[in-house]
């Protein structure tokens, strides 16, 4: 069959149809130009992206933005894979494999030495055609603060039926909320009794590079969250809104947390988006927080993503937090890696310590309307 597209790498001008594209196969990202503006092109760390091109119109695009990343004692140029999409007329002629051989060989030759991504299952088995590898399975954890608006109203909308169960329904959620969020969560304290100050900030200032510089030596792979990070991924994105709190003693930064909230299909969902601590009671003070938070919000729901080493897995867990894993074994995300340079696979089969990864380390962060 002859090849009806080409492949080559983004020019000027392209954005537009990106957008198309992204939104002709991935709609609930309701993606738009400035986005990829804050996302690609005003990314302080640059980025890289391909095409697949048939007469002048975009039917495939892959993208990377890059960052910094801490592997071992290294720091080293990395990049997450995101917004695949392949227009549904030209699947099945081998333009992922292609798109992706070709933008992980340009990301070798640029010096950025890994990728990670967060594929759905389709695009998970695509991916390991190529080279990508397993790094974690992240579990996903979820408190529930309205039960009946999560789970009830939904079951009524398709069995009318049971509505005449609804006086019994509506206690049993009261139960549930109550011991999962009120008398194991927003009631029980920080066990910690230091003199932490938590509150919410605008801006980030050079406190949170020394602070970084203090933490990071307890991460074996993880991105880089100083000044310059944390202000490009949570406080200049034009189109959604986070709360980002810190933690304080004696005027040195302890922590901090990134909080939002949407609307979703579930309701409003509220989301720990990133976080990080020097201390377990410093991490717990910013949780207690985050409850007020949310339940500030009327939230219905609240999830997290963390992996089990990190020291906010048992404290959430403390929280009433539930891994889904639990009831449902497969909804832990898939988080994969590549390597771009053969002279590097071996120093990250020897970072000691594994990674650390969030929700904001996603580009999934964000897709609905902000309520934060």
């Amino acid at each position: 069959m002859q090849q009806l597209w080409k492949l080559r790498f983004y020019e000027e001008g392209d954005e537009k149809s990106i957008v198309e594209l992204i939104n002709l196969t991935i709609p609930e990202a309701a993606y738009t130009t400035e986005r990829w503006s804050w996302e690609y092109k005003n990314n302080p760390y640059g980025f890289l992206a391909a095409v697949a091109e048939q007469n002048g119109r975009i039917v495939g695009h892959m993208g990377l933005f890059l960052m910094n990343l801490k592997v071992g004692d290294n720091i080293i140029r990395g990049s997450q894979a995101c917004d695949l999409g392949v227009h549904p007329d030209f699947r099945g002629q081998g333009i992922f494999l292609a798109i992706g051989k070709a933008l992980m060989k340009r990301a070798g030759e640029n010096g950025i030495l890994l990728t990670y991504g967060f594929p759905n299952r389709p695009a998970y088995f695509g991916h390991l055609k190529y080279g990508w590898f397993d790094a974690a399975r992240i579990p996903v954890l979820i408190n529930c603060f309205n039960t009946y608006n999560v789970v009830v109203e939904k079951l009524y909308s398709r069995h009318k039926k049971l509505m005449i169960l609804d006086p019994f329904v509506k206690k049993s959620s009261r139960f549930i909320d109550y011991h999962f969020r009120s008398e194991r969560a927003s009631e029980r304290k920080p066990r910690s009794e230091l003199n932490f100050g938590i509150h919410e900030i605008s801006s980030v200032d050079e406190r949170m590079d020394e602070f970084w510089n203090r933490v990071s030596k307890d991460y074996g792979m993880i991105v880089v969250r100083d000044q310059r990070y944390l202000k490009w991924r949570f406080f200049d994105r034009p189109d959604f809104r986070y709360k980002v709190l810190v933690a304080e003693k004696n005027d040195d930064i302890e922590g901090y947390m990134v909080l939002s909230a949407e609307k979703s299909t579930y309701g409003k969902v509220g989301h720990i988006d990133d976080a990080l601590a020097s201390s377990e009671d410093a991490a717990r003070n910013l949780i207690q927080s985050a409850f007020d938070f949310f339940t500030k919000k009327e939230v219905d729901l609240v999830e997290c993503w963390m992996l089990e080493e990190s020291i906010w897995y048992d404290l959430l867990r403390e929280k009433g937090f539930v891994p889904m894993h639990l009831l449902v074994p497969s909804s832990k995300k898939r988080f994969i890696v590549h390597i771009n340079s053969v002279q590097f696979l071996n120093q990250y089969q020897n970072t000691r310590k594994g990674w650390y990864v969030t929700y904001g380390d996603s580009d999934y962060a964000g897709g609905r309307p902000s309520i934060t």
